[in-house]
């Protein structure tokens, strides 16, 4: 802060460049992870993102909402908001930062990703002492571009910047000031003077809510009043920094309330600032999506100790995390034990840190911890609270719930879906193969070289492929029983489990867009090509899937269980309590085989509905574990229902219906009395 200057400069290139950067981030969504890395670089304890009314910033009643973010740092708004290579007084390259200038590239690839007619008003402060305070104003946008255009009758915008020290006046009010001599040579020849004066016109006079100096510094007012609560408070010498976000009055910000029930709504008399409800932004696709479940996905709890320890064993140097700032979206305080990783690994122990290595290289290329799926989905969605022995995960693939997350620097996800990892576009890398061996070898039932070829070819990733490790190799597939290759083969392959990645920074680095991994172009990786380090990751996770052995996932038994898993057959009826009438003859025990691969729908007692599956097998007795009760029967089907589930079923004791390719019944109820009593079987149609 000490060393803030006056700045009424622009950039030496076009705004085409804001709008390039305004691509960087497809979505809006995942954009916000620039504010959040901002507020990580700059030592932040507290980052709170609020939607507020355009009023309680000073702005004129009526404008459109504003969207700010405080953090408890000061910034150097120079370097923040400095931009390209402008020429200094001599002639000779100012001193820039430009596109090194992490935190100022990620403030303005974020207000590029809103829109490019989103403007940003940022206001710094640090408190040194009772009554003295370092304070700084800047505005940043297309307004501040126009107005310079027109001051220099110019018809090319360039990216400009207006900023200015503050001033806190004896009977506390603010003022801009333009009396504070520059240390460093102004731009364009200009007096340091002139610079702060011009400085000072392009802040009050480029369009914007605030209709003047005073209410354009209410929010350094703000800052100045919360400074000195915290140094009441015993904070030795407090910051902050509050960056608003307004649109340039034709349309509102991308961003929507939805108010929860016991909120208030938006109410434009209310004296509060923050606007009730969960903050969504509208991303690109037209779809809104929850802000703080985004920033959610983009950090997972912090396990370094044993990042850290794992590294130091293999001789890399300190790998520590960030410290996290707690985060506030619209009062909604962000809670990282909500991603997918924590979540599955709280329900299935996780393998210890296992080092990814490649050839040629002394360090892993990363670390990597995996667990085995449970058999529901990632929302928690119970699957007819019912035990099952087999599992097909074939259903987490197409909802793209297996794979793998990868993380920089201990907690930075860089994928939301760990799926990217199989398809390769986290890497700039896309591979179909994958595709061609789920639908030829595993939904074919047919595992053959040619098959084991394209898996091979997937595990490469496009690089050449020596060999495989042997755990995967072909004769080593051919030792599973055809029958249940489905389930046997598909979480040997990789799938039906998820992995947590650290991947090692002296290899890896990420794109402007921080979702997508390259090889760093370093030493370290001479002779290593991106494909490569991709073939280290997949072949990993395929050895730790083949190697360990699915435990038997099972729900937890709740109220919805079918009468005719009981350990005594029961009476099946009707919703009105009438037993189904009608007999049928032709299914019995020695014909029962005879429906394998038939669509049929079994009734389900006590959530008085049927479920629809297929029946994939038959077996004379009933594999151990598959009832509750623990009792073994005879004539037992396999049924694997369409959500996923695989439910060992005795249809000789069940109400059931076949199905026609249409989903469409084909016959009558029916019922079977046991114990003692009449069986009254259907015949197929």
């Amino acid at each position: 802060m000490s060393d803030f200057l006056p700045m009424a400069g622009a950039s030496a290139v076009g705004s085409e460049l804001f709008q390039t950067l305004g691509a960087i981030h497809a979505s809006r969504a995942n954009a916000h992870r620039e504010k959040l890395e901002n507020a990580i670089s700059a030592g932040a304890t507290t980052l709170e993102i609020n939607l507020v009314h355009s009023h309680s910033l000073g702005a004129r009643v009526g404008e459109h909402d504003m969207l700010s973010f405080f953090t408890d740092t000061s910034i150097d708004l120079n370097r923040a908001l400095e931009f390209g290579h402008a020429a200094a007084a001599n002639g000779a390259p100012a001193p820039s930062h430009g596109v090194l200038n992490n935190f100022g590239v990620g403030l303005k690839a974020f207000q590029a990703a809103l829109g490019d007619r989103v403007q940003l008003l940022a206001c710094t402060a640090r408190r040194r002492g009772a009554g003295s305070y370092e304070l700084g104003i800047a505005r940043f946008g297309s307004a501040i571009d126009a107005y310079f255009a027109a001051q220099h009758g110019s018809a090319r915008l360039r990216i400009h910047r207006a900023g200015c020290r503050v001033r806190l006046e004896r009977d506390g009010s603010l003022r801009i000031d333009t009396s504070v001599p520059a240390s460093d040579p102004p731009l364009a020849g200009r007096s340091p003077l002139e610079e702060a004066q011009a400085a000072r016109m392009a802040l009050l006079h480029a369009p914007s809510p605030w209709a003047g100096e005073s209410e354009m510094l209410v929010p350094v007012a703000q800052l100045v009043d919360r400074l000195d609560v915290a140094a009441a408070e015993g904070e030795a010498q407090p910051c902050g920094t509050i960056f608003i976000y307004h649109s340039d009055g034709r349309t509102p910000l991308p961003y929507a309330l939805r108010v929860e029930e016991g909120q208030g709504g938006h109410d434009e008399d209310a004296s509060s600032e923050q606007v009730a409800g969960r903050l969504f932004v509208l991303d690109k696709d037209g779809r809104t999506k929850d802000l703080a479940h985004s920033l959610e996905s983009a950090y997972i709890l912090n396990e370094s100790d044993a990042l850290v320890q794992a590294w130091r064993k293999e001789g890399v140097g300190s790998l520590n995390p960030p410290a996290m700032p707690s985060v506030l979206v619209q009062g909604v305080a962000l809670d990282f034990a909500r991603h997918a990783w924590t979540v599955e690994s709280e329900r299935t122990q996780p393998s210890l840190l296992i080092p990814v290595r490649v050839d040629g290289c002394a360090a892993p290329i990363a670390f990597m911890r995996c667990c085995f799926l449970a058999l529901s989905t990632e929302d928690g969605k119970k699957r007819k609270g019912k035990s099952t022995v087999k599992s097909d995960r074939r259903w987490l693939h197409g909802q793209k719930l297996d794979g793998a997350y990868l993380v920089m620097h201990g907690r930075k996800v860089i994928n939301d879906s760990p799926h990217s990892l199989w398809d390769g576009s986290v890497f700039e890398e896309h591979t179909s193969n994958i595709k061609n061996f789920y639908t030829a070898t595993i939904a074919g039932g047919v595992f053959t070289r040619a098959q084991y070829a394209n898996l091979t070819t997937y595990w490469a990733a496009g690089a050449d492929l020596a060999a495989t490790p042997p755990e995967l190799d072909f004769e080593h597939f051919q030792k599973w029983s055809m029958r249940n290759k489905a389930q046997a083969l598909w979480p040997r392959c990789g799938f039906g489990c998820l992995a947590l990645i650290h991947l090692n920074p002296s290899f890896f680095q990420l794109d402007a867009s921080k979702t997508r991994v390259q090889r760093r172009e370093c030493e370290a990786t001479q002779g290593l090509s991106q494909r490569q380090l991709v073939q280290a990751l997949r072949l990993s996770i395929a050895v730790w899937c083949c190697t360990n052995t699915p435990p038997e996932l099972r729900l937890e038994p709740s109220a919805r269980q079918r009468g005719g898993n009981n350990a005594t057959a029961i009476v099946v009826v009707q919703e009105d309590g009438a037993p189904p009438p009608g007999r049928w003859q032709g299914l019995d025990a020695n014909g029962i085989d005879s429906i394998l691969q038939r669509r049929i729908e079994v009734y389900w007692a006590a959530e008085r509905r049927f479920f629809a599956g297929t029946v994939v097998e038959y077996s004379d007795v009933s594999p151990p574990g598959a009832f509750e009760d623990g009792a073994q029967r005879e004539h037992v089907h396999l049924i694997a229902y369409d959500d996923g589930e695989e439910v060992w079923e005795p249809l000789l004791q069940a109400r059931w219906h076949f199905l026609n390719e249409n989903g469409v019944r084909v016959d009558k109820d029916f019922v079977v009395m046991a114990g003692g009593g009449e069986r009254m079987i259907r015949t197929p149609p």
